[in-house]
């Protein structure tokens, strides 16, 4: 249940309680029998109703402003961590990329090493051989 539903089932049942003790204050004004203190009680009591009501509503007020900025700062916080992500999946692309690149050139330089061997033993073949 959302805050502004809250909001209009809170003032509605205050709507609802103060109709009623106005309606039963009309009826006991109504009649001819009805005390004055008793009418009385119920007025202030209506009265204290009304005010409690404002006040909810007031506070409800307050607290639906106080969501929305917090929605304000949850959905700003929402694109700085999709953001981090983001960074985060393309740093770990790079790095696959880069071991990948790292692999190839150490096959480069293992397949040279060994043509690099091979001239060698063939230099030293040749000058055991006397022909170099």
């Amino acid at each position: 249940m959302t805050l502004p539903e809250l909001i209009s089932i809170i003032v509605a049942a205050g709507a609802f309680i103060g109709s009623v003790f106005a309606t039963s204050v009309a009826a006991l004004t109504n009649r001819a029998a009805a005390k004055k203190g008793y009418v009385e009680t119920l007025l202030a009591t209506i009265t204290g109703l009304q005010d409690e009501n404002k006040r909810l509503f007031d506070r409800l007020t307050l607290y639906g402003q106080k969501l929305t900025e917090f929605q304000i700062v949850m959905d700003e916080r929402e694109k700085h961590i999709i953001g981090l992500e983001t960074s985060l999946r393309d740093a770990t692309v790079g790095r696959a990329e880069r071991a990948i690149y790292i692999e190839q050139l150490e096959n480069k330089v293992r397949i040279l090493q060994e043509k690099v061997d091979k001239l060698e033993k063939e230099v030293k073949r040749l000058e055991e051989n006397g022909t170099g």
